[in-house]
């Protein structure tokens, strides 16, 4: 009985979240097709998350944002374990933030238009000359006063464990001249882990670390041992 009532309470947060994202899409189609300016994304974006985390009974509690400068932008490293963590972030970070989302979800009906119409940044992982330029339009957003997360792991962590990073992010901080933000959120697995449909709610922390600068350089030893660094502070911040 409680497998079915679990069921059924699944069905209708999957409902009411498909209605109000095609929704949220729809209107921010139409303000495009009249007023012509995607800034209002990243406004409609972080209702929709606060609105999609109330729904699922999400609480979030946020560390840290006196480490920021509201008059800097930053590229955000942030881990990567449950399709929450971007609703998640979106309504933590209170600046201007883009994210680089896989091309592929706008192939999905009404919402993928809508990101295809937004500010955010796809990227096409398969084809390495066009992740290169996804990474030039990323360096021309955050000098034009705009942050950029990124989710270096490149896919959801099956078991909630930190994975491995690629260098995007840290490419894009290196041509952009701008500090890397390590975040860590902790929780989400377990509220919606990955390749899993079962939802619960629950709490959620998310935690905002220290600026991290890194100059630019060719040399890829030093960028890798950045890497080692900013995954380092992640990864104490997930432990603690």
């Amino acid at each position: 009985m409680l497998k079915i009532f679990s069921g059924i309470k699944l069905a209708f947060l999957i409902l009411i979240t498909v209605v109000a994202t095609v929704s949220v899409s729809v209107v921010y189609l139409l303000y495009i097709a009249f007023r012509g300016d995607p800034r209002l994304f990243n406004a409609i974006g972080r209702k929709w998350s606060g609105f999609l985390l109330k729904l699922c009974s999400i609480n979030c509690k946020i560390t840290g944002l006196e480490k920021l400068d509201p008059d800097k932008t930053y590229v955000y490293v942030c881990n990567h374990s449950s399709l929450f963590d971007i609703p998640v972030v979106l309504a933590s970070l209170k600046d201007d933030v883009r994210i680089m989302y896989k091309k592929e979800l706008e192939k999905i009906p009404i919402f993928g238009y809508g990101l295809r119409k937004s500010n955010f940044i796809a990227v096409t992982r398969s084809n390495p000359r066009n992740a290169m330029a996804s990474i030039e339009e990323a360096v021309k957003t955050v000098r034009e006063n705009a942050s950029v997360l990124v989710f270096p792991e490149g896919t959801r962590s099956v078991d909630g464990k930190l994975g491995s990073f690629k260098r995007g992010a840290f490419v894009l901080a290196s041509r952009s001249d701008k500090e890397i933000v390590p975040v860590a959120i902790q929780g989400t697995s377990a509220i919606l882990p990955s390749k899993s449909f079962k939802l619960q709610g629950g709490d959620v922390l998310v935690n905002i670390g220290r600026p991290m600068s890194f100059a630019h350089s060719d040399d890829r030893a030093a960028e890798n041992r950045f890497m080692s660094e900013v995954r380092d502070e992640i990864s104490k911040m997930l432990d603690s």
